[in-house]
């Protein structure tokens, strides 16, 4: 492929605006003649057996899973529990660091976990926190720094 000619300085003057993006207002469909809302497979499905052949359906599924049908309990598993998510106890709150003292936080938040006294997943937003913290205190530093210059500079 070719690289794109530069554009001239009228033509990048000329195009400097960018288009107007979309046309539609908001609320205003694109294609007001699509698809009606609630028109979907799993509602027109719903409709066409209707609720005395969905009560057998599951009745059904339900006797198969029963009868040792793997299938029909995944389906029905699948349908009707939540997934399983780990839960974890809650931690002791903790002091925030002092300043200086954010590696020795990470150390010993890293120690926990090779202990196994912290799950890996609690181990992990403690040092994003730590991390978002020592962000701050960095730019915190900084505009102290900056402050300091801006102090030191004489009017000319």
């Amino acid at each position: 492929m070719s690289p794109k000619p530069a554009k001239s300085s009228v033509e990048q003057e000329a195009g400097s605006q960018k288009p107007k993006r979309g046309c539609w207002k908001p609320g205003e469909s694109g294609n007001p003649a699509g698809r009606r809302k609630g028109s979907s497979r799993a509602n027109l499905l719903r409709e066409t057996l209707g609720p005395d052949r969905l009560t057998a359906i599951i009745g059904v599924l339900a006797d198969k899973a029963m009868g040792g049908d793997t299938t029909a309990a995944k389906i029905l598993l699948d349908r009707t529990l939540p997934p399983l998510k780990p839960v974890e106890p809650p931690l002791e709150p903790l002091a925030v660091p002092e300043q200086g003292n954010i590696l020795a936080s990470a150390e010993r938040v890293m120690q926990a976990v090779l202990q196994g006294a912290l799950p890996p997943s609690q181990a992990a937003a403690i040092m994003a926190g730590l991390t978002g913290l020592a962000r701050v205190r960095e730019v915190e530093e900084l505009e102290q720094r900056l402050q300091a210059l801006e102090q030191l500079e004489t009017p000319r």
